[in-house]
């Protein structure tokens, strides 16, 4: 049930150009990384604009190639910026730590003062990397269709994750239905998330994925769900995952988005409720308690378009009937 459509203020000189990463600051504000404008841009839940953090530039306080990915915890901002990470004090956007990232590396959580990334490593059979300062600690589960493949490996491997405690997390794998949990460096214990109305692991498609034959990657490629978020919701044992369909339109994505609810205590799962009719450009979420965030884009006739951020209740009362 929607519960609020709030209207960002934009104008000609500042305005949200194409989003690339959006999330809930720790006072409820609106964070929406913006790859174009190359500016972090935070509005008031009522849709007035507070900030624009951050400018195109090589400094550090200059975002050089993103922002892209953005994630929170209680007092801070990551953001991830092409193969950096900036880990920001909020509100004022001051940079607190800077790193390189290597090739391959994502941004996935922020739990704390950690920070998850998505980091395959074939030999170690792992594909998260949890960094608290200098330490660094690789774990996270390496599904069965991993590692035979190193094109299935870059290419159907993205990782959803959220951190459930200090030690043990939760994490979904695009070439899995599974979504497996427990501490970091395992063992994982996993459940099934059926599919009803999203495409789903399609695993009878990427079971053809080969290194030598690039038709095969062709096939796979944008076919599987994307595991896009995982998040806690009100309830401490159910998580809310988001799931996007997407269709590679022009020189854009479009996507539908999905939201499944896995109850870890009693082993189940609610798949496939559909988010939004809007799919182009694709809407980006976030979770908080138990309201879903959408931030979607809409074209008007004249051609301006108009950032709305729409909030929805998510309710679990038709899921389950015990």
């Amino acid at each position: 049930m929607a519960l609020d459509s709030i209207v960002l203020q934009e104008s000609e000189s500042a305005f949200v150009a194409e989003p690339s990463g959006f999330a809930i600051g720790p006072d409820g504000s609106f964070l929406i990384a913006d790859r174009r404008n190359g500016v972090l841009h935070r509005f008031a839940r009522d849709g007035r604009r507070l900030a624009a953090i951050g400018r195109r530039g090589p400094g550090p306080d200059e975002w050089s190639r993103g922002p892209f990915v953005v994630k929170v915890s209680e007092s801070q901002v990551g953001v991830s910026d092409g193969s950096r990470h900036k880990t920001l004090a909020f509100p004022s956007g001051t940079v607190l730590s800077e790193a390189s990232r290597p090739a391959g590396s994502s941004f996935l959580a922020m739990g704390g003062s950690a920070a998850f990334f998505r980091l395959i490593d074939r030999g170690a059979r792992t594909t998260v990397e949890r960094v608290v300062g200098s330490e660094r600690v690789h774990g996270g589960p390496f599904t069965s269709m991993m590692g035979r493949s190193l094109a299935v490996d870059n290419m159907l491997s993205f990782l959803a994750l959220v951190p459930l405690d200090t030690s043990r997390v939760a994490v979904m794998v695009q070439n899995s239905d599974f979504l497996y949990f427990g501490p970091l460096t395992g063992p994982f214990d996993s459940i099934a998330v059926p599919v009803k109305s999203r495409r789903g692991a399609m695993p009878e498609l990427v079971n053809g994925v080969t290194d030598d034959d690039p038709a095969s990657q062709q096939r796979a490629a944008y076919q599987p769900s994307y595991p896009f978020l995982l998040a806690r919701t009100g309830d401490p044992s159910i998580l809310a995952l988001t799931s996007v369909d997407q269709t590679f339109a022009s020189n854009r994505m479009t996507g539908r988005l999905w939201l499944s609810l896995v109850d870890l205590q009693r082993r189940r799962a609610c798949s496939d409720a559909s988010l939004t009719l809007i799919t182009d450009p694709q809407p980006w979420v976030d979770v908080v308690g138990d309201t879903v965030f959408l931030l979607l884009q809409a074209v008007e006739p004249a051609g301006a378009p108009t950032t709305i951020v729409q909030a929805k209740r998510i309710d679990s009362s038709a899921c389950w009937r015990d």
